[in-house]
């Protein structure tokens, strides 16, 4: 097969140009603009800002991990590695007390760890009388055990060695086993006042407190940092990358979040604000480089591994709070905050349903226009059968969707005046619904975490639960990728691909225009093409309004191809290509010819590549795996090989 002289496959990009594999130059490159942030599907499967340039920085940001086992035969197995005092003694399995009135103590010597935080586990069974005191690293004795069953605690060594004590007192009869020393919130370091336990690190109000993480960012750049703030008490916290100034003054519970530019050093640093004092707990921290560009393409991977150059139109998320739900009305709802979220994040929420006797949900109206409205919303998928069923409603009058989390399937319930409803596997984990409908002057939207115990009628006395994130209400008659908000509506500017290629690799008098592409929705035509710069010469791919697939040439004014096929629908990804030479016009989709004409003269003095009708209009809006220009037309055995599925 020939090579084509312009082949665009969404790979890479730089300093604004979406770059082509052919040619060498820059002469086959596209320039890009936005002028908005905006976020892609990443080849990991996440929602993300496309303005993120790195993995996740902070190293346990959960603070969940927990280091290697540092105590030597903890199950007592042998009788070595612990020193006994008086009355003690290992065997079956257990270290054993029969009765002292003196204090005896079991101990061990582990690496000494200063500055860290450590959980101590164990269980004593037999306990007939008396007690242990438990304690870590020669601090004040930490946990009394009286009675039979397991123990759990965590200890921050401030100073000394790090000897674990197992202190006999009053008498102490009874069985120490299982015994457990690891630290956690490696990589952290905690200042006096801060403990690391339960998943996060707590503050208890301490002048001057803080945690730091070493190595984290490089100055010159910019980060996005994020945290949650829980249980909060009182004072204020400020959060500190490299040598930059304190931000934050965060003093109530929630997630923040702060665009920082580092001038100086590595350190990720927490301190309470300005001997204030904080009294609460932080966790879910994330650190992750950014750009202040928003001029770069997405290369969007949510079609599976191959990516996609993805161009959407403007459109605006008009919902102001699209993931913290606790902003929105309640009504008799319990919500869960802080569950794993489609961007890899903690920001989604579980909302809970009790048969109070009306129907828990929570619930938001925007001022809209009256025109076709969509609304999407993330669901995370169900392990198992459902015995409750989840409800979603968009509009003003009562027309629920009545979901199941396991099936990905729906029934409606009462007025259904829904458009469309349309149900997406985004990935194992999560389902995407997608409602639109053309709305009032006033919109509400309602989550119900059960609205349904059969699946096909609401109910008041269905109970359960489901896991929302990221909703999104659009002008538009199909959804768009998630527009992130937090506090305020936000628009996504028009992805625009312009000033590909140039006379010397567009051949007028024969040739192949090629696309892989799919539409975003249905109601708007989206063009791309080959043209002289203006609708006189041209040869054009539409993706018509209709769902149907239209190969279009005009030479020097005058239409000499114009074909329309509408057996395959827009919405898949499709292969599709115009041939042209003198008296010979063809259009092939997916690996059948579809058209041929043969009377006609070519295009005239075409020289550029571009995502419109060739004059402007018609701007392209969809999803582009590959791009192809040949200089000569090809057999039609090599267009079937090229445009097959």
């Amino acid at each position: 097969m020939a090579t084509p002289s312009i082949a665009m496959i969404p790979s890479g990009y730089k300093d604004g140009k979406v770059y082509s594999v052919l040619p060498n130059s820059a002469d086959g490159d596209f320039d890009f603009t936005r002028g908005s942030a905006a976020t892609r599907v990443n080849a990991q499967g996440l929602v993300e800002n496309v303005q993120i340039l790195s993995s996740e920085l902070v190293s346990n940001g959960d603070f969940s991990q927990e280091g290697s086992e540092l105590i030597t035969n903890g199950d007592f197995a042998t009788d070595s590695d612990w020193s006994k005092g008086t009355n003690w003694t290992i065997s079956g399995g257990s270290a054993n007390c029969d009765g002292i009135s003196a204090t005896s103590n079991l101990s061990q010597v582990i690496t000494s760890f200063t500055g860290k935080t450590f959980l101590v586990e164990g269980s004593a069974s037999n306990v007939s009388q008396g007690f242990v005191y438990i304690s870590l690293g020669g601090t004040d004795l930490q946990i009394s055990v009286n009675s039979s069953g397991s123990f759990k605690h965590y200890v921050t060594i401030s100073s000394g060695n790090s000897t674990l004590f197992i202190s006999a007192r009053n008498n102490f009869i009874g069985s120490i086993d299982n015994v457990s020393v690891k630290e956690v919130g490696q990589d952290w370091t905690e200042g006096v006042g801060v403990t690391i336990s339960g998943g996060s690190a707590n503050f208890t109000g301490n002048a001057n407190a803080f945690l730091t993480q070493s190595n984290v960012v490089s100055s010159g750049k910019t980060y996005k940092a994020t945290f949650t703030v829980s249980n909060y008490v009182s004072g204020a916290i400020d959060i500190n990358l490299g040598g930059s100034t304190r931000q934050g003054n965060v003093s109530a519970n929630g997630t923040y979040t702060f665009y920082i530019s580092v001038s100086s050093g590595s350190i990720l640093y927490f301190q309470e604000d300005f001997s204030n004092g904080f009294t609460g707990s932080i966790d879910n921290v994330s650190v992750k480089e950014t750009t202040d560009d928003t001029d770069i393409p997405r290369l969007d991977y949510s079609d599976g591994s191959c990516p996609s150059l993805l161009l959407e139109p403007q459109s605006t998320n008009l919902l102001p709070y699209s993931e913290d739900f606790s902003q929105w009305n309640n009504i008799d709802a319990t919500l869960i905050s802080n569950q794993l979220s489609p961007d890899g994040q903690n920001s989604a929420y579980v909302i809970e349903g009790n048969s109070v006797g009306s129907f828990e949900r929570i619930d938001k109206t925007t001022t809209t226009n009256a025109t076709p409205h969509t609304f999407s919303v993330f669901i995370k998928k169900k392990t198992s059968a459902v015995s409750s069923y989840s409800g979603i409603q968009m509009g003003t009058s009562f027309s629920y969707v009545i979901f199941d989390s396991y099936n990905g399937t729906y029934n409606t319930s009462l007025n259904t005046n829904y458009d469309s409803i349309e149900v997406v596997d985004f990935n194992s984990d999560w389902w995407v619904l997608k409602l639109t409908a053309t709305v009032t002057t006033s919109t509400r939207i309602g989550l119900w975490g059960a609205i349904s115990e059969d699946g096909i009628n609401i109910s008041t006395s269905a109970t359960g639960s489901e896991t929302f994130f990221g909703a999104q209400l659009e002008e538009q008659s199909h959804a768009t990728s998630y527009i992130p908000t937090n506090g305020s509506i936000v628009t996504r500017l028009a992805d625009v691909a312009t000033n590909s290629g140039n006379a010397s690799l567009i051949n007028s008098t024969e040739g192949v225009l090629y696309a892989e592409i799919s539409a975003l929705g249905l109601g708007a035509s989206s063009s791309l093409g080959i043209s002289d710069g203006s609708g006189s010469n041209r040869v054009l791919i539409l993706l018509q309004s209709s769902g149907d697939i239209r190969g279009f040439i005009a030479s020097n004014g005058a239409i000499v191809f114009d074909e329309t096929y509408s057996g395959i629908s827009t919405l898949n990804n499709n292969k599709i290509a115009v041939s042209y030479k003198l008296n010979q016009f063809i259009l092939w989709i997916n690996g059948v010819k579809r058209f041929t004409d043969t009377s006609g003269n070519t295009p005239i003095g075409l020289s550029d590549l571009s995502f419109d009708n060739g004059s402007g209009g018609s701007i392209f809006h969809g999803k582009v795996k590959a791009l192809a220009v040949y200089k000569e037309a090809l057999t039609d055995a090599e267009l079937q090989s090229l445009t097959t599925i």
